[in-house]
C-alpha cells in the first residue's frame, strides 16, 4: 500500500510560519549572545534595546513623517526609473544602433559605485532631489534589462501570428507584447524596489536629510546611540520589505493563479 507524501508546495501555512519563527529566533538568539560576548551596547545593541527604541520611536510624529518622506522620494525615483527603463528598453529591443549606442552608458551606471554618484549628485542638484536621482538611476538597468530581454524572448511564431491577424498598435501591445513581458517586468521592479530603498537612504545618509529615515540614521551615529541606528535600520528594511510585498501583489494584479492539481493516475 502506498503511503502519500505530501508535496512541498501543499504544506499548511501553519508550517511555513512555524518554520520561519524558528528561524527568526535562532538567529536573534545568536545575535543575544554575540551580544553577551562583547558585553558593550556601545558596540552591538541587544535585540531588546533595538525593539525599545523603535518603539519609543515608533510613539513620535517625526519618525512617521520621516518615513513618509523618505517613501515619498524613493516611489517616486522606483516610478521615474521603470518608465525610463520600459522606454529605452523597447527601444534598443526595436533598433540595433541604440542598443549599440546606449550599451555602453549602462554599464557605466552599473560599474559606477552609488557613493561617487550620490557625492556628485549634492553638487549638481538639491539635497531632496539626489536621493530621487539616485533610486532612479539605480532601478533603471534592472527594468531596462529586464524589458529587453522580455522582448527579445518572444518567440517567432507568435509575432508570424500577430502578423497574420495584422494585430497593430494597442491590440498587439495587449494581446502580445505585455504578456510576454510582465513576467520579466515583474521580476524587475521586485528587485528595484530593494535596490531603491539601499540607494536612497544611503543617499539620505550622505546627505544628512533631516526629516527623513536616513537622517535618522545619520543622526544616531553621530550621537553614537546605537540602539536608534540599529532601530532606523530595521524600520528600513520593513519598510522595504513591506513595499516590495505590495508591489508584487499589484503586479499580479488580474493574473490567473497557476493550476496545481495533480494529474489523475
Amino acid at each position: 500500500m502506498k503511503q502519500s507524501k505530501t508535496p512541498s508546495h501543499k504544506r499548511g501555512p501553519v508550517t511555513r510560519w512555524g518554520r520561519r519563527v524558528l528561524v527568526a529566533v535562532f538567529w536573534i538568539g545568536l545575535w543575544q549572545v554575540v551580544c553577551l560576548v562583547t558585553g558593550h551596547e556601545y558596540y552591538l545593541a541587544s535585540p531588546w534595546s533595538v525593539v525599545q527604541s523603535l518603539w519609543r520611536l515608533g510613539g513620535q510624529a517625526s519618525f512617521w513623517e520621516s518615513c513618509a518622506q523618505t517613501l515619498g522620494r524613493i516611489a517616486l525615483g522606483v516610478f521615474l526609473g521603470a518608465v525610463a527603463g520600459c522606454l529605452l528598453g523597447a527601444v534598443t529591443a526595436r533598433f540595433s544602433l541604440a542598443e549599440t549606442v546606449l550599451h555602453p552608458l549602462l554599464s557605466l551606471i552599473k560599474a559606477t559605485p552609488v557613493a561617487s554618484l550620490i557625492l556628485l549628485f549634492l553638487i549638481w542638484f538639491r539635497a531632496p532631489l539626489v536621493p530621487v536621482v539616485t533610486t532612479l538611476l539605480m532601478v533603471l538597468p534592472v527594468v531596462w534589462e529586464n524589458v529587453k530581454t522580455g522582448l527579445h524572448e518572444i518567440p517567432e511564431n507568435f509575432l508570424e501570428m500577430a502578423r497574420a491577424y495584422r494585430l497593430r498598435g494597442w491590440k498587439k501591445l495587449r494581446c502580445l507584447t505585455i504578456p510576454a513581458v510582465r513576467p520579466y517586468f515583474r521580476a524587475a521592479c521586485q528587485s528595484a524596489v530593494g535596490l531603491g530603498f539601499k540607494a536612497g537612504v544611503a543617499a539620505e545618509v550622505l546627505s544628512n536629510l533631516r526629516g527623513s529615515m536616513g537622517g535618522g540614521i545619520y543622526e544616531a551615529k553621530i550621537y553614537l546611540e546605537t540602539a536608534d541606528l540599529f532601530a532606523w535600520t530595521a524600520a528600513v528594511v520593513l519598510l522595504s520589505l513591506f513595499v516590495e510585498q505590495i508591489v508584487a501583489r499589484l503586479l499580479r494584479w488580474g493574473e490567473k493563479p497557476p493550476d496545481r492539481r495533480e494529474p489523475h493516475e
